[in-house]
């Protein structure tokens, strides 16, 4: 059994309500296990930092949305205005800017981007750690991809608060818990505002909710939720950037040990080559 310790004045009482609720669910997401060769999401767990005595503070959302956008992406635009637009349900939506040249972008973003989800353009929407829509074509499609997917989370078995203190305990061998604060930044909806991996027992609560992600470590394999070509989806400039750049370190490298080479072999393939003042000597 795996803990992890994070802050936010909560009643006691809450800690047997939601452990008694927890334990009823049972099975993975919307896809059997044996379908991940790689990570993939146990649960999830939102946490609204605002909630009242009298509201449900704690509850798991029918299906989770990432969406990874960039401020110079203009196919970004209208996906972000359907995001706004959608109805108020059970579904979660998460906002990541991974782009280190926009206004607000957090590192852990830019990893989950790259590393998790390996995605190299914008905009991108991830339902459930799952399925993968990509350009604004495909995400005119969300709605359909949400409705036939089952989000059937398990693993964490119980959230306490008491005295400043969230602790959460979770049933998965090697799983990892990954939390993201979200709130409103401009007119995104749950922008990721800051993130923990729960290595320290603090985390940022300036925010609206903290997302609590239970995972199976490792490289995520997407599968697409859609049959159309992904139109209006953006290379992420940066992305090529770092790979031009590390290409050209790798071709100076190369060019250096060449020339390193030819430095140490030269003087011995000089050997090879007869002197011409004893070619023409026995010419004469």
């Amino acid at each position: 059994m795996a803990w992890a310790v994070i802050m936010r004045p909560w009643m006691l009482i809450l800690v047997l309500m939601v452990a008694i609720n927890f334990s009823s669910f049972s099975n993975a997401h919307g896809g059997e296990e044996n379908e991940h060769s790689g990570g993939w999401i146990q649960d999830v767990i939102i946490i609204d930092i605002e909630c009242e005595n009298n509201q449900t503070c704690v509850y798991r959302p029918s299906n989770i949305v990432e969406y990874f956008g960039s401020d110079n992406c203009e196919p970004c635009i209208p996906v972000e205005e359907q995001l706004r637009e959608r109805n108020n349900d059970s579904v979660f939506i998460i906002s990541h800017h991974p782009s280190p040249v926009d206004e607000f972008w957090l590192p852990e973003s830019r990893i989950r981007f790259q590393q998790v989800y390996s995605l190299w353009g914008y905009p991108d929407l991830i339902i459930d750690g799952h399925y993968l829509l990509a350009g604004k074509s495909q995400a005119n499609e969300l709605e359909s991809v949400i409705s036939n997917s089952t989000a059937r989370w398990s693993g964490i078995q119980s959230v306490s608060m008491n005295n400043s203190n969230l602790t959460v305990s979770h049933n998965i061998e090697n799983g990892t818990l990954d939390v993201w604060t979200v709130g409103q930044y401009d007119d995104f909806e749950n922008m990721a505002l800051n993130y923990s991996n729960l290595s320290e027992p603090y985390v940022d609560t300036n925010g609206d909710y903290l997302v609590v992600i239970l995972s199976s470590p490792g490289e995520v394999k997407l599968i697409t939720g859609s049959s159309l070509p992904s139109s209006g989806y953006e290379p992420d400039m940066e992305g090529v950037k770092e790979t031009f750049e590390e290409s050209s370190n790798d071709t100076f490298t190369i060019i250096i040990i060449l020339i390193l080479l030819t430095m140490i072999f030269a003087p011995q393939l000089t050997k090879l080559w007869p002197d011409e003042s004893i070619i023409k000597e026995d010419k004469d």
